[in-house]
């Protein structure tokens, strides 16, 4: 009998990875719809509207501020082919400390912010817990990408799957008293369990170095998409 131990894996080819992403997709999206449903059915009975105005309020900041989490970096390395290694590397020293800057612009702006809902008494607190959303976001942003580019969307759609039930679970038994409080606490811990799977999912080198010449290439791309 010939040794077939040593007999290279065939690699998937990218119409049978392209099929394969579908799937896992559409699975996805299914347990996303079904679950926000689910949850949307039971907050309303659990919060009062005060409450969802108060963090739909808060997420109007957020999402903002979020227009600029990546500055269209992670879609420059998408389309890169070359140095990819270098530019990996370049975009994960630069998108983290991005979201750190977010967090202390939202910081600064609250007070501006709150002053036009002086009603909203809870919104200055709110706000910046929520604003740890993009320092959790921006460590996984890299890995993320890397895994688009990769066509890997069923490792993308079982992470998505897992963290959406993980937040139904969490929102619906662990913090079901705790008012506004408990879409906050959810959302957050949903964002790091996300993260922990995303970074688990695509590791990263040990060392990263930095590339001026990559790093102005990826911004002269990223500032059109942004």
């Amino acid at each position: 009998m010939g040794n077939t131990e040593n007999i290279p894996k065939e690699e998937p080819s990218l119409k049978m990875k392209a099929i394969r992403s579908v799937k896992w997709t559409t699975m996805a999206e299914v347990v996303l719809k079904i679950s926000s449903m689910v949850v949307t059915i039971f907050l309303a009975r659990m919060l009062d509207k005060e409450d969802f105005g108060l963090y739909a309020l808060a997420f109007v900041v957020i999402d903002g501020l979020g227009l600029f989490k990546s500055i269209g970096i992670d879609k420059a390395l998408i389309q890169r082919t070359k140095d990819l290694d270098k530019a990996t590397d370049t975009a994960f020293l630069i998108i983290p400390p991005m979201g750190i800057v977010l967090y202390g612009v939202l910081w600064v702006i609250t007070p501006f912010v709150a002053s036009f809902y002086p009603e909203a008494i809870d919104l200055p607190e709110v706000l910046r817990a929520l604003g740890l959303f993009f320092v959790i976001f921006t460590l996984s942003k890299v890995p993320l990408t890397l895994l688009e580019k990769d066509i890997k969307f069923d490792v993308i759609a079982r992470i998505t799957s897992f963290s959406q039930v993980f937040y139904s679970v969490t929102l619906l038994t662990a913090f079901s008293g705790f008012g506004v409080w408990s879409l906050v606490i959810a959302y957050l811990g949903t964002e790091l369990v996300r993260c922990i799977s995303v970074l688990a999912g695509r590791a990263l080198a040990a060392v990263l170095t930095f590339d001026k010449k990559i790093a102005l290439e990826m911004l002269h791309f990223g500032k059109f998409v942004s």
